[in-house]
Parts: C-alpha cells; structure tokens; sequence
C-alpha cells in the first residue's frame, strides 16, 4: 500500500514538473474512471488519455490537444491534514505555503488571483477549499497553471487538483479540465 505524503513543500514539483505525453481527440469523452479508496476520491478522464500514478498520493492525467500538438496534465494529489497526522492544519496554510515555495522551484512565478473554491458532489453536497491560477517558466516555456486545494469530509485528507498547460493553448482545454473537475468525488 502507497503512503500519502505527509509534508507539502517535498511535493511541490509534482505540481508544476510533470513530463507529460499522450494524445487528445477533440470529442473524447470522460468515460474512464479512476478510483481509490486510499485517496478517498473517483475522477473520470479521456480514453486517450494516459494515467499514471507516481506514488506518494500523486495521479497525473496527461493529454494532447489535437490541433497545436501541446501537451498538459491533470494531476491530483492527497496529502495528510493535521487531524490526519500531517504538517498543516487548514486549507489556507496548505496554499499559503504553496504561493511561498512555487517562486523558488519556477522561473517568473506569478499568481494571478486566489480565491475560495466550492465543488459540488453529486449527492448535493459542498466540498470547500481554495483556488488560484498562476504562470511560470519552465524550459523557456511559459505555462498557466489552475490550482484547487479541498479537505475531505473527514478532515484527515486534503486533496489538491491541477490544470496545467502551455499558456498559448491553456484557455482552449480549459472546457476539458473543468469537465473533470465536475466529475471528481471526494469522500
């Protein structure tokens, strides 16, 4: 059985570092489901798309979009609460410390915007965290990235999702991204 990542800041080139490959057709459908009782969630993702789980809690969706040929990722990563018997204790010290070491692993990091966050489960429930969208360089290339943060309901676990793309075609998969979004329980 994989552990789940008790400190934060060890992970945070999961985050932003991911290879990605694989391609995406413009009318795939979420039809595959990822599950874990472990991570305590489910996802629905492309077919053509790759999963691939790069243990210590990390699951990274990867795609293609099929016209610029640009690749960008999904990732999910579960990381221990206080309660749970990790470092930090809400949602807010998580992206707190999120915001101070992404400058320090990226090149021209800026964060666009940091706001609550509210997924709502299919059974009519609110799952609440943060969000916030940043840029940064990595290999000359700038990437935008879409970063949400949640707590399980049993407030042992939180939950941290990304979008990430080249910035030239974020906006264009973004439709996608958000799609998987909706279709993510967290128990």
């Amino acid at each position: 059985m994989q552990k789940i990542f008790k400190h934060y800041t060890c992970s945070i080139l999961t985050f932003i570092f991911i290879v990605t490959s694989n391609a995406y057709a413009e009318n795939d459908t979420l039809t595959n489901v990822f599950a874990s009782n472990l991570y305590q969630y489910s996802i629905r993702y492309p077919t053509t798309w790759k999963l691939a789980e790069h243990g210590e809690g990390v699951v990274v969706f990867t795609g293609q979009d099929a016209q610029s040929k640009r690749h960008f990722t999904v990732n999910i990563q579960t990381i221990y609460t206080k309660k749970g018997g990790g470092k930090y204790k809400s949602i807010k010290d998580l992206m707190d410390d999120f915001r101070s070491q992404v400058p320090i692993h990226t090149q021209e990091a800026k964060f666009l915007d940091r706001a609550p966050f509210d997924l709502k489960e299919t059974d009519g429930s609110t799952t609440s965290g943060e969000q916030t969208t940043l840029t940064f360089k990595e290999n000359k290339q700038t990437y935008k990235q879409w970063q949400i943060m949640l707590t399980s309901k049993d407030g042992k676990l939180f939950q941290a999702w990304a979008y990430r793309a080249p910035i030239e075609s974020f906006d264009a998969n973004r439709p996608l991204a958000a799609s998987m979004l909706a279709s993510w329980i967290i128990n």
